[in-house]
């Protein structure tokens, strides 16, 4: 039985001495089906019986033509399903004993066709064919089969099953089932939770109780299974799946077609990536004692620009400290001098390392350190267009990233490696095995770029790193500008101090240079910039703004100990001394004896006021009562008074009728 929609073209050959034309459906219900011939003819309306007894009878089959574009709406053979492409193989095996008894007026006897389909059906009675089954056909699907084929050229892409064009079969579920699991999948699995599928369904059950609490017995709606829910779950599109479990980078990322970065290199030195990461070994820090750190054992984190014409590394920075300004500086400075230094430093290489040079383009994320105003006035000082990815899209930048995770799965033979994840750790103890330090690991690292990786095949290119740079730099400019060479501030750290008479205070110590006094007489402000190396402890830049320039200080006070130490090392050694310094001092004594000495202090204070306040009443209460005396007392008896009273008692302010009270009183 033929089932046909409106748009479907079929070749209807309508009398027996007529060939085939094409016809469009342009109408089809349950009773009717209205086709159209493509040239012009009148519309043809035929029953569903006539139409497939049309179909059975061979004269109306299906096209595999397309009316607008006249190509083959079928899928290439071999991208069909394993299950359809054996079918089809199997009616050609028919189809082709068929043919070999077909007369020369190309009809087949009914005796004959059941021969050769037996014959046929005896070579494949063993073999079963997951809904097709394994029996012989019948005449008129052998009929059916034959017309299609010979009709399409005798190629087996006629004799492909149909599967795609049957019609949805209803589901066996209530209606209302199904949007009750629509509506618990919305509201409990496709949520940021990430709910597994056990306990959404078990929301699915509750809902169903709900819905049967109020029902009749006999009218309760059975509770689908957890398989059922699961299908259901599984039709969902994997994007909106991640997308509202996961978010839309998430699903971005897992789901959309990568796409290549924003620019792509032509030449060496016209586009550097960089980026940072924390290597997956842990090392041992020699300073973390002297620092105060309790933390002994720390990963060390990896800046890197690599060029990406030719793959090469062109520089590094790896320390204990976060990524930063000064990392992504230290490494485009390795990157654009020499590196002669580098491998005279380490006479195991059995290599050189010839790249260097300044690049037009410098590809990198969105990291903070990325975006320091440093770093782009560094760049406009070189000439070096700085360029940002989008936000969280690796793919921007791909080979530092690729790079990047060659380099930290080559650490994983390292003792002491963290693996990349716990899962591939296991059961290894990375702290217990870790016996390197930061040097050892940097040693393995610039050993294993210039001998392994750099001479190593590389895929994309065909050939090495190395050999790719050294046939394609000929004609590249790779001397950076002189600025560079000359002014080393630009990739060194920041501070701001204050220019004393004796020179420069940092860290402890004391800076000194010959051109401080010009700038001590004619700046008003004695705060200026500095520029220092945390590699480099018996120099710094001292900013000049009269002359504009940079000027060279170098250790005053301990030049000898200076030399040939890091800042790094310095600093823990000055904390140690101060820790140590600290131990020979009983610290709560002394807070002890100063707050006993302010409490003191304050008691004292509160005694003499509350004397001074006496004193005072008591003066006050004598002024009183010698005015009153003089009011009530006549000047004559107070010369009879007078003539009573001891010479000199008049020197006293106090009672002087009591010879006690005199300082040479008898009494005394």
């Amino acid at each position: 039985m033929i089932r046909l929609k409106n748009g479907d073209i079929v070749e209807w050959r309508r009398t027996e001495s007529q060939d085939s034309e094409p016809y469009e459906v342009v109408a089809s219900d349950e009773d009717t089906t209205t086709l159209l011939a493509f040239d012009g003819s009148p519309e043809v309306c035929l029953t569903n019986n006539e139409l497939n007894q049309e179909y059975l009878a061979a004269r109306m089959m299906l096209s595999t033509a397309n009316r607008d574009t006249g190509v083959s709406d079928r899928y290439a053979f071999v991208m069909l399903p394993a299950r359809d492409r054996q079918a089809a193989r199997r009616r050609e095996d028919y189809v082709r004993e068929v043919d070999d008894r077909v007369s020369d007026n190309g009809r087949i006897a009914n005796g004959a066709l059941d021969q050769a389909l037996a014959n046929v059906a005896a070579k494949h009675c063993e073999t079963k064919i997951p809904g097709y089954g394994a029996g012989a056909p019948s005449r008129a699907t052998a009929r059916r089969w034959y017309a299609l084929w010979t009709h399409a050229g005798r190629v087996i892409d006629a004799l492909v099953p149909q599967t795609a064009r049957r019609g949805a079969s209803s589901g066996r579920l209530d209606p209302r089932i199904e949007t009750v699991i629509q509506q618990v999948i919305q509201s409990e699995y496709l949520t940021m939770n990430q709910n597994d599928v056990p306990t959404c369904y078990r929301a699915l059950t509750t809902a169903v109780e709900e819905l049967n609490k109020y029902r009749e017995p006999h009218n309760q709606l059975k509770r689908p299974s957890q398989r059922a829910f699961r299908r259901r779950i599984e039709r969902i599109d994997p994007y909106i799946r991640d997308l509202k479990r996961r978010g839309p980078e998430y699903a971005k990322s897992k789901q959309k077609i990568v796409k290549r970065g924003q620019r792509r290199a032509t030449r060496p030195n016209e586009i550097w990536e960089v980026d940072a990461t924390c290597m997956d070994v842990m090392l041992i820090d020699l300073h973390a004692d002297l620092l105060g750190e309790k933390v002994r054992w720390k990963r060390a984190y990896l800046t890197l620009i690599i060029d990406q014409f030719t793959r090469c590394i062109v520089g590094y920075y790896l320390r204990f400290e976060k990524p930063s300004f000064e990392s992504i500086a230290a490494a485009l400075r390795m990157a654009i001098m020499s590196k002669d230094e580098i491998v005279a430093r380490y006479p195991e290489l059995k290599n050189d390392w010839p790249v260097e040079g300044r690049p037009a383009v410098l590809v990198c994320d969105n990291g903070r350190e990325n975006h320091a105003e440093a770093l782009r006035y560094l760049c406009g000082i070189l000439g070096i267009e700085l360029l940002y990815v989008p936000r969280k899209s690796p793919q921007g930048k791909p080979h530092v990233e690729r790079v990047l995770r060659t380099i930290n799965r080559a650490s994983h033979t390292l003792p002491g490696t963290t693996f990349s994840n716990p899962k591939e750790r296991g059961e290894y103890d990375s702290k217990k095995h870790a016996g390197l330090t930061i040097d050892d690991l940097e040693k393995w690292f610039v050993r294993h770029i210039v001998d392994v990786y750099h001479q190593d095949l590389h895929e994309a290119l065909f050939k090495s790193p190395y050999h790719m740079w050294l046939d394609n730099i000929q004609d590249v400019v790779t001397a950076p500008p002189a600025q560079v060479v000359e002014e080393q501030a630009f990739f060194m750290k920041e501070a701001k101090r204050t220019l004393h008479k004796d020179g420069v205070h940092m860290d402890h110590l004391v800076y000194h240079s010959d051109e401080f006094q010009f700038m001590f007489d004619h700046q008003k402000k004695q705060n200026v910039d500095v520029r220092y190396s945390e590699d480099v402890l018996d120099k710094i830049l001292v900013a000049d703004p009269q002359r504009k320039r940079w000027v060279t200080a170098y250790c005053n006070n301990m030049p000898k100990y200076a030399v040939g130490r890091s800042r790094r090392a310095h600093n823990a050694i000055v904390a140690d001394a101060i820790r140590d310094g600290k131990g020979r001092i009983d610290e709560r004594a002394i807070a002890k004896a100063a707050m006993s000495n302010l409490e003191d202090a304050r008691r004292r204070a509160r005694k003499g006021r509350r004397q001074a306040q006496k004193q005072e009443r008591a003066a006050g209460s004598a002024r009183s009562k010698r005015g009153k005396v003089a009011e009530s007392t006549s000047l004559t008896s107070r010369h009879h008074e007078k003539s009573l009273v001891p010479a000199g008692a008049d020197l006293f302010e106090d009672d002087w009728t009591s010879h006690a009270d005199f300082p040479n009183s008898k009494n005394q």
